[in-house]
């Protein structure tokens, strides 16, 4: 396993560019995201917004970035996309992510990072959601076999962190390339007490491709505790080297499961520090990281 970062969070902590962020932080794997027009011109999370500054859009544009990713020793980690299986439109869904899986072989990447629905309705039954998820990754799949990419759907959202909708999509689809991009934070922003976290990582983590690093922070008894989806959040969110949430546990189970890629950092408590810190933040998340490895 390796330390990675998201080029969102390069860029949130203030450097000019990714580049030059990897470099200064001493990581050579990023995540990279892709809008629909497969550029990466602005991003928005975390109530920041940021130009990455990547452009796909063209197998001239893709030579170039291969060519500066091998002149200075840098990989993509996994290419992310922000689909959403519960928009009326699902083709433009699917071929955002057949997009992106036909643009990750141009830059060496084997990953694609997928959202599971996101815009959950009241009454519309989880199995719903479960079938246009098989039908939707299915369909990916079989339009990008060439490519050998696989899918790595978070454990994100109101539906993505429950332990059934997960296993009833792995078990609905046949296929090595489907698997899990597990966010260590996600499932105890969702609610899940901690033991019953860890539970479900162990339970999901042959299916790992790809790895989003948070943590969080509970008082004691809230961590033993079903909570509401997102409650306390974000002053819940914590520095990766100083939350609650047992990352050397997680990664002596990731281990255990033979898991060997990236562990990208994603430290979302950064809006909580003034402009000029959040550097050093990131500095000891990525020390703290490597230390575990």
């Amino acid at each position: 396993m390796r330390v990675a970062i998201r080029d969102f969070t390069v860029k949130w902590i203030g450097y000019e560019s990714v580049f030059s962020g990897l470099k200064d932080l001493g990581l050579d794997s990023f995540e990279l995201y892709l809008d629909r027009e497969l550029k990466g011109a602005k991003y928005s999370d975390m109530g920041q917004e940021v130009s990455l500054g990547f452009d796909m859009s063209s197998p001239q544009k893709r030579h170039e970035l291969s060519k500066r990713l091998k002149d200075e020793g840098l990989t993509v980690c996994a290419i992310l996309v922000e689909n959403d299986f519960a928009r009326p439109d699902l083709e433009a869904e699917v071929r955002w992510v057949v997009d992106a899986c036909n643009v990750a072989p141009d830059i060496d990447c084997d990953t694609v990072r997928i959202n599971p629905p996101m815009r959950i309705e009241e009454g519309v039954p989880e199995d719903e959601y479960v079938k246009t998820t098989i039908r939707c990754c299915q369909d990916i799949l079989d339009r990008t076999e060439q490519t050998g990419v696989s899918l790595a759907m978070e454990n994100h959202g109101l539906m993505g962190n429950r332990r059934e909708f997960l296993k009833s999509v792995f078990d609905g689809l046949d296929s090595k390339r489907m698997g899990l991009t597990l966010d260590t934070g996600n499932l105890f922003w969702y609610g899940h007490p901690w033991e019953t976290g860890y539970s479900i990582i162990q339970e999901f983590a042959r299916r790992v491709k790809h790895v989003h690093v948070k943590n969080l922070s509970f008082p004691e008894e809230k961590r033993n505790s079903k909570r509401e989806p997102g409650e306390g959040w974000p002053d819940s969110a914590a520095t990766i080297h100083e939350g609650d949430v047992d990352i050397g546990r997680i990664v002596r189970v990731l281990r255990a499961a033979e898991y060997d890629k990236d562990l990208a950092l994603e430290d979302e408590s950064l809006g909580k520090f003034p402009r000029d810190q959040r550097i050093g933040v990131v500095k000891q998340d990525v020390s703290f990281l490597r230390k575990l490895l």
